[in-house]
């Protein structure tokens, strides 16, 4: 009898535990799918822009760089403008 209670109050608390978790994800799923959405978004517009630097650098006859080294090539002297929009 008392191995029977030990193994009732184990599930008993594993499915609190379980819907306690379920809870937990459901108020905050649409947290969680927006940030897979911009995960996902991050990721692709890297490799996309990534397959195109190297394109345009074997074009220019230069090495190709790796996905690491790419996303570390950020330079925001890209973004400067100088007088007259030059």
């Amino acid at each position: 009898m008392r191995i029977y209670k030990v193994a009732l109050n184990f599930f008993h608390k594993s499915y609190r535990c379980r819907a306690a978790l379920h809870d937990r994800l459901w108020a905050h799923s649409l947290g969680l799918a927006l940030g897979a959405l911009f995960v996902a978004s991050f990721v692709l517009h890297w490799l996309a822009s990534e397959a195109a630097a190297n394109e345009e650098a074997v074009q220019h006859g230069a090495m190709p760089v790796s996905i690491i080294a790419h996303l570390g090539s950020f330079s925001g002297k890209d973004f400067i403008v100088g007088p007259g929009g030059q």
